[in-house]
This record gives structure tokens, C-alpha cells and sequence, in this order.
């Protein structure tokens, strides 16, 4: 089964969760499942200074972006906006040094409202 168009399009999942957080795939698995119904996965764990299952310190997001850039894979993260750690990471250089395929690390919140850290 596939979704592609002609002209290459795919539709994307924009919140899937993997091992990091609460998901019960790994990356590479997530991505495998993805290709086999014709969409392009969207990597969007959990990012909560207080939940048991998810990316909880600011250097926890540096190891979680840095393992995603090892896969050809859109990256976010799902935040709360009661929660600290976005406050954090926002006057952090969680990015320094750090690159990505695409120019920059996409993190967007339950609110829906996207964040881009330029690298």
C-alpha cells in the first residue's frame, strides 16, 4: 500500500511516539512501519520534566535530537505549557555545534504551536 502521489508527495504523521517516551517502537522500527503504509513519519515524544515516560532534562533532548538525526525523519517534541523544561530549553543552546539533514530542529507543543531552533 502506498500514499505517494506522482509528483512524491507522502502524507506525514505528525505525532508519533517511540521508545523514548511512551511509544512502543524504537525509531528505525517506527520508520519501517511508516514506509509500509505509505506515510512519512513524524518522531514527537514526550519532552516533561515530570512524566515517568519521556525526555525529562535538557540534556536528555540534546541525546534525543542527536539520536533522531540518525534517521531521515521530521523531529519534534511534545510539551506542555504548565510545564518548566520548554522555559529551559528556550534559553538553553541546546543547539550549538549540533547539525540536522534539514537546517534546523523543529520542537512544537500540545498547544500545536511550532518553535524552530535555527542550527
Amino acid at each position: 500500500m502506498t500514499n505517494e502521489r506522482q509528483d512524491g508527495w507522502l502524507p506525514v504523521d505528525c505525532h508519533a511516539h517511540t521508545t523514548f517516551s511512551d511509544g512502543e517502537l524504537g525509531v528505525a522500527e517506527l520508520l519501517e512501519r511508516a514506509r509500509e503504509r505509505g506515510v512519512r513519519a513524524s518522531v514527537s515524544d514526550h519532552i516533561s520534566s515530570y512524566m515517568d515516560s519521556a525526555v525529562t532534562t535538557v540534556n536528555e533532548v540534546r541525546a534525543y535530537l542527536d539520536a533522531l538525526d540518525e534517521y531521515d525523519v521530521l523531529r519534534g517534541g511534545e510539551f506542555c505549557w504548565h510545564d518548566s523544561l520548554w522555559r529551559a530549553l528556550a534559553g538553553s543552546r541546546i543547539v550549538s555545534g549540533h547539525s540536522t539533514r534539514s537546517g534546523c530542529r523543529m520542537v512544537s507543543s500540545c498547544m500545536l504551536s511550532p518553535v524552530a531552533f535555527p542550527t
